[in-house]
């Protein structure tokens, strides 16, 4: 399989925990760019949740922010507000560019009321 077919990057992971590979922040990450670079946003979903589920492996604020960017350009917001909230549930801290990146979406979707909050989220962890 080619890791131009998002499924490879899954079938990848299954295969290393079978074979008890370790699951390091960077193989996570890998999984999840494979994926979005080969259009599988659904699989680089399943990708992290896998992580969390298994190895309580939490995604990189950067691996984060590419799945909230590849959500939010597909106008799957709620997802990504979503993803923003599971961050920080998981002690994972956003940073000024997964706020733009967010902040950007929602201007576009012209969700106003969400943008302004999300910019007062952003003063109040000290981003803005």
């Amino acid at each position: 399989e080619s890791l131009r077919d998002p499924s490879a990057a899954v079938s990848l992971m299954s295969l290393a925990r079978q074979e008890q590979v370790p699951f390091t922040p960077a193989v996570l990450h890998f999984a999840i760019r494979a994926c979005l670079d080969a259009g599988g946003l659904a699989e680089a979903l399943q990708v992290k949740n896998d992580a969390w589920h298994w190895d309580k492996l939490a995604p990189s604020v950067v691996d984060y922010t590419m799945l909230i960017d590849a959500l939010a350009s597909r106008g799957n917001m709620d997802v990504a507000k979503g993803l923003l909230e599971e961050m920080e549930q998981r002690d994972v801290r956003p940073n000024v560019v997964t706020f733009n990146v967010l902040l950007s979406a929602m201007c576009v979707a012209k969700e106003w009321a969400a943008s302004l909050r999300l910019l007062d989220d952003m003063e109040t962890t000290g981003v803005a």
